[in-house]
Order: structure tokens, then sequence, then C-alpha cells
């Protein structure tokens, strides 16, 4: 089987330095993964399919007020009323080597350039209709915390009739900024918390 150029050159190294020195960071750096490799099927598609949700994240990237990093902040500063600037700023990131799911790229392109949680759940809630009464009914009728996550064991607390710091938008509100939310697989926790109790149960 012919390698390809990447192995040929990891092959090339390994015999000329060995496995230690030069030859070893240079094998290190040529498999070490990219954040593409990282992140997967949460990637957008570049495909029409996912056009409006470009859109979408340059809306949201026009409004970030937050400590964008330096290219970003070019992308965001830019002049495109289009989606094209953020899509050739993910396509040019995503092949950066993966070094921590800390580090501030990697973040940024988990925030602008994979599908969050509004987008993988159907019959999501529009919060500014939020009825408590309706939609607070699941969490806080259980009898009691069993299978449920410590995010909303809180919530739940502080739904009830009753407790001290009562606050019956606490579950809109975490509804409302888990939509926003990278989504990271279907095991997620918040993904599952959101599944559960951020959706309409009409129809």
């Amino acid at each position: 089987m012919a390698l390809s150029k990447a192995n040929k050159i990891v092959v090339g190294a390994l015999t000329t330095g060995g496995v230690s020195g030069t030859g070893a960071y240079t094998y290190y750096e040529l498999t070490r993964p990219t954040i593409k490799d990282k992140l997967g099927e949460t990637l957008l598609s570049y495909e029409s399919k996912d056009a409006d949700k470009w859109k979408t994240r340059s809306v949201t990237l026009s409004k970030d007020n937050g400590n964008l990093s330096k290219e970003l902040k070019k992308v965001k500063d830019g002049t495109d009323t289009d989606d094209s600037r953020i899509k050739g700023w993910c396509q040019t990131n995503i092949n950066n080597k993966f070094t921590s799911d800390k580090d501030p790229i990697f973040l940024e392109v988990q925030k602008y350039c994979t599908y969050n949680l509004k987008d993988k759940i159907e019959k999501t809630i529009d919060t500014s209709s939020w009825e408590a009464s309706k939609h607070n009914k699941k969490l806080k009728g259980l009898q009691n915390n069993e299978g449920l996550s410590d995010e909303m064991k809180k919530i739940k607390a502080k739904l009830a009739d009753g407790a001290i710091g009562r606050d019956e938008n606490a579950l809109k509100e975490w509804c409302k900024s888990s939509y926003e939310k990278p989504f990271k697989g279907e095991q997620d926790q918040d993904y599952l918390d959101t599944k559960e109790y951020c959706v309409s149960s009409d129809g």
C-alpha cells in the first residue's frame, strides 16, 4: 500500500532521527489531532443545509463583546454582511492542532463553528413567552430527585413553593443559556437536561 505524504514524512523522521530528539518531536507533531479531529461531527456543515445556522453565528459574533482573538475580532469588524468571513475563519482554524479543551482558539471554534443545543433539539421554547406554570411543571412536579443531574437538582429546589430564595424563572434562564451551548454529543449532560426540561409538550 502506498504511503501518504504525511506518513512518508513520519517514516523519514523516524528513520533519520530514531525515536528521540527531532525525529520523535516531528512524529508527535504530525500525529497530534487537530481541532477538527476533536470536534468531529459536531462541526457545522459547509453545505447549504446549514446556511441559516452560519448566518446565526455571524449575527452572534457581531454582538460578542468578549475578549476575542485577534483574527476573530477582524472577522467581527469586517464589513461583509454575509457569513463568508466566519465560515472562512472556521475552515482555517479547525485545522489547528488540538492542545486543550481550555485553549482560547478551541473554545472560539466550539462556539462559532459547531452546532449548538438548540440546533439539535426539537420543540425548543421561545423563552420570551415562557409560562412558568406550564413549562416548569415537569421538573417542579417530580416527587424526588432520583436521576436528576446536580444542575437540575439546584433548579428544582429554586422552583419549589415556599423555598428560601424561590425563583420561578430559574429554569427559564437556564434553558435560555443552554440553548446556546455547544453540542458535545448525545451523552453530554447539558444536552440531556435541555432535551428533557427545555422543550414544549405541545403537539
